[in-house]
């Protein structure tokens, strides 16, 4: 059984999965674009230096740009593998796609914002330059985290819609035992990143007070994902090693 999963299996660079994606779709093409698109706004957001002391106040968006780099190719790339995994093309596929590249479009620059602040915030400008001005006037605090986690609420939720619907297509798809666990693996990571989003957007409107506890609970969210990790992959070993024993049919 094992190793008739691994002979149908075409992508070499996901280990247990069959990529039933072909050639990349207009789709995949379409939302590449989009992603280039949203890394170019985040680019052209920094001022080209006219001098050398510009130059190095340039290099201090360094930071907030990594930080926002690292969250769209952590987008991109779970993008990518669920077309790749699935390859699906329908019509609920295209318009959960289109909602999700509206979303990554439409947090760009919020996104590219509380970085840069919150870096100024906890270096005291040392990894994020000040603005002119104050970042935020009298007020508008209370509404920095409930806007942000109502992103990464529905980013990651159109995530979870996605997979979603690869699950309630599995039998066409003819995932296996082992395709069929990742795939839930995938829905829960997305319903965590998601359910963290909600817990801080709660904590934000409830308890106005506690507005930094509604950022610092983001924190949780990487050892939370490891303790999922680390319990899929043991789950994923024993369905390998109860194929490994499955008698040859």
């Amino acid at each position: 059984m094992l190793r008739e999963h691994l002979f149908q299996r075409t992508a070499p660079t996901d280990r247990w999965f069959r990529w039933r994606g072909g050639a990349v779709s207009r789709i995949e093409a379409l939302s590449d674009g989009v992603f280039a698109l949203a890394l170019a706004f985040l680019v052209t957001s920094i001022p080209v230096p006219h001098s050398y002391a510009e130059l190095l106040l340039g290099l201090r968006h360094l930071p907030a740009l990594a930080l926002c780099f690292a969250m769209l190719m952590l987008l991109w790339y779970s993008h990518h593998l669920f077309f790749r995994r699935f390859g699906l093309e329908d019509s609920p596929t295209v318009a959960l796609n289109a909602a999700f590249l509206f979303l990554v479009l439409a947090y760009v620059y919020p996104l590219r914002f509380l970085a840069s602040f919150l870096l100024c915030l906890f270096s005291g400008g040392a990894l994020s330059p000040p603005i002119d001005g104050p970042y935020l006037a009298a007020g508008e605090g209370f509404w920095l985290m409930p806007f942000y986690s109502a992103g990464v609420i529905a980013v990651f939720g159109m995530l979870w819609c996605l997979h979603r619907h690869a699950w309630s297509r599995r039998r066409e798809l003819e995932l296996d035992a082992i395709e069929e666990h990742l795939t839930g693996s995938a829905l829960h990571a997305h319903a965590i990143s998601a359910g963290i989003g909600v817990a801080s957007l709660a904590i934000a409107l409830l308890w106005p007070q506690q507005n930094a506890m509604a950022g610092w609970i983001y924190g949780f969210m990487g050892p939370v994902h490891a303790w999922h990790g680390w319990r899929s992959e043991a789950r994923l070993q024993r369905i390998v090693a109860e194929l490994e024993a499955a008698p040859r049919a």
